[in-house]
């Protein structure tokens, strides 16, 4: 696979494969401490991630120029069939992100990746050769429930590890020798949903979810007439798009996105609990919130919804079988704290959620859900699907008949929206 690195500013210019301790010292000589990212914040930390690093731009493979567009793109694509993602089809990009060294009592605890760039996906981790292997230094990547062990000590074979973007991962301290990797960041071009159409799961499983919503969409009302399904894998909300959904997640919304009388969107829904600094004091003690915000379309536009209260037990889909569970993680994604007033800590939890409701009741749904500081934002916006004159009547038609319904106020002169604010075709 590779023999020799050449790498900018070292002694020799080149490290040859296995890594020998000589090289291993001049290697360290032009590496940094390896950070760790909380948030925005980038800190150090050695209690939480001890191994060095080295910028992928002093990085070169003069041995085999084509190494990132032929072998490394080949391990990736390898992998990710095996995952049930077809890399010609994303027009993948395989980048180099860094080099990891870790030397005894080096370790990484438990953490995910998240998205570095637009359109990435998922982390690949190729391991190097080095002449004296290492002891200690086992791999885990969990995703929910399920949890893999990789251990790879042997002194001279490659080994690589695939894994989506917001897996969890930890590396146990190592006890001996040397672990040398390459850390890559696979990135899909393809910015279109990819159907799952050859999917014999998806086949099979598609005319009984029809029938299944079909039934849920006639009689719903209201409020009621929306359905909140959460997903399993972890989005940053400027990589929330269709197109981006992972794994399992995929298959869900082709399946959603089968049933053509269903309205589609993705979100993320929040949880919001606050805590009071004194928290013995029952009179500043504050009821979980939960929310849905940051709209997207099947289209990959972004939608002006705004922010709905949600009802966790009433509007969000659960596991048959009676689990009662929220869809949440255990620990938050963000954390405040409100220095005015009593003082309040705030722990912030996030999942990504496809949003449904019938075509048939979109207004329903949608002006029951949205709270009052919405309408503005929120009513102007509706018509602009309407791509015929004929369709605009119609669709006026039903917008007015669900405002009368829910939002009366909005049609008077001393409504809440300023008349400017409405579509030409009211």
């Amino acid at each position: 696979m590779l023999r020799t690195l050449a790498v900018e500013g070292m002694a020799g210019g080149a490290i040859r494969l296995p890594l020998s301790l000589e090289d291993l010292d001049k290697l360290k000589a032009v590496s940094q401490p390896a950070p760790f990212g909380i948030g925005k914040r980038t800190l150090g930390d050695t209690s939480v991630r001890q191994p060095w690093q080295l910028d992928p731009s002093k990085i070169s493979f003069p041995d085999n120029p084509e190494f990132l567009a032929k072998t490394a793109y080949d391990i990736a694509s390898a992998a990710l069939s095996s995952m049930g993602v077809h890399a010609g089809s994303l027009e993948l990009g395989v980048k180099l992100y860094k080099m990891l060294l870790y030397e005894p009592g080096g370790h990484f605890k438990l953490h995910s990746d998240k998205e570095k760039e637009a359109g990435m996906f998922a982390t690949m981790v190729i391991q190097l050769p080095t002449q004296t292997g290492h002891g200690g230094g086992g791999l885990t990547v969990r995703h929910l429930s399920c949890s893999k062990a990789f251990e790879f000590q042997s002194t001279s074979g490659y080994f690589y590890t695939t894994f989506f973007c917001h897996c969890e991962r930890k590396l146990d301290e190592v006890t001996r020798g040397s672990r040398l990797c390459l850390v890559f960041s696979l990135v899909r071009k393809n910015t279109r949903f990819l159907g799952v159409d050859d999917s014999v799961f998806f086949t099979s499983a598609l005319p009984r979810v029809q029938a299944l919503m079909q039934a849920w969409a006639s009689r719903s009302k209201g409020f009621r007439a929306k359905m909140v399904i959460p997903l399993c894998h972890k989005y940053s909300t400027k990589c929330l798009r269709f197109a981006g959904l992972r794994g399992h997640d995929r298959v869900v919304a082709a399946l959603c996105g089968g049933c053509d009388f269903l309205e589609l969107h993705l979100c993320t829904l929040t949880k919001l609990v606050q805590d009071p600094q004194h928290v013995d004091d029952d009179d500043r003690k504050h009821d979980d919130e939960h929310w849905i915000e940051n709209w997207v379309s099947t289209e990959d536009h972004c939608k002006e919804f705004g922010r709905w209260p949600i009802n966790i037990e009433r509007d969000v889909l659960r596991c048959i079988g009676g689990d009662s569970r929220e869809p949440f993680d255990k620990f938050p994604d963000e954390e405040s704290f409100d220095k005015e007033g009593y003082g309040i800590y705030k722990h912030f939890y996030h999942v990504a959620v496809l949003v449904a409701w019938p075509k048939s009741k979109r207004y329903d749904a949608i002006l029951s859900s949205c709270s009052s500081d919405e309408h503005s934002m929120v009513v102007p916006g509706l018509l602009k699907d309407a791509t015929t004159a004929e369709d605009a009547k119609q669709e006026v038609h039903k917008l007015v008949v669900a405002l009368v319904k829910w939002k009366p106020e909005l049609l008077t002169a001393k409504g809440s929206m300023e008349r400017s604010s409405w579509p030409e075709c009211l």
